[in-house]
């Protein structure tokens, strides 16, 4: 009688995964693991990252002192020919964000941010800007001294969809700090 390869319960190891086994989950009501598809699998992961970065940015060893002094920073959005179609501006000192529309044939312009409070909680929200080219819409926040602010300026789009600085699930967004 043959032997099979591999053995049964154990499978073939290929750049460190086992070969033909998909991604699984585990159920929580059921105790039982549950396949995954690898597309919902890399959305999961790009989340759970955004939001690890937002928590490590913050980390302060125990014992130290954070920072007193704030960063500004600025988010752009641009169109396919490079022009500035909106932008999002953190001021530390006032904890605030100003949001313009610059250019382009979209709706309005909106700011989304991200930053982990005091007690450990992540606070997420978005800021509309005006539709009309130029006007700076303001919103005022108290985010607690020291604290990092993660934030990406969009355009909301008539057809298709919004252009942004950043990804949805946190890659390449503009940090500031209260």
């Amino acid at each position: 009688m043959a032997s099979e390869y591999p053995p049964a319960g154990f499978h073939l190891i290929k750049d460190g995964y086992p070969v033909g086994t998909p991604p699984v989950l585990g159920d929580a009501a059921t105790g039982r693991a549950v396949p995954v598809q690898p597309e919902a699998m890399m959305i999961i992961l790009r989340r759970v990252a955004a939001t690890l970065a937002v928590l490590g940015s913050v980390a302060v060893a125990p014992g130290a002192a954070t920072a007193a002094a704030g960063q500004d920073a600025l988010a752009r959005v641009y169109d396919e020919n490079s022009r500035v179609l909106a932008e999002a501006y953190f001021e530390s000192t006032g904890d605030s964000f100003a949001v313009t529309r610059r250019a382009g044939a979209g709706e309005r312009p909106y700011v989304e941010y991200r930053y982990v409070r005091k007690d450990g909680t992540l606070r997420e929200g978005t800021h509309w800007g005006s539709g009309t080219v130029g006007e700076t819409v303001r919103f005022d926040h108290n985010f607690g001294e020291g604290r990092t602010v993660t934030f990406r300026v969009c355009m909301r789009a008539g057809h298709g969809p919004d252009a942004c600085s950043g990804t949805e699930f946190g890659e390449n967004w503009t940090v500031g700090t209260a």
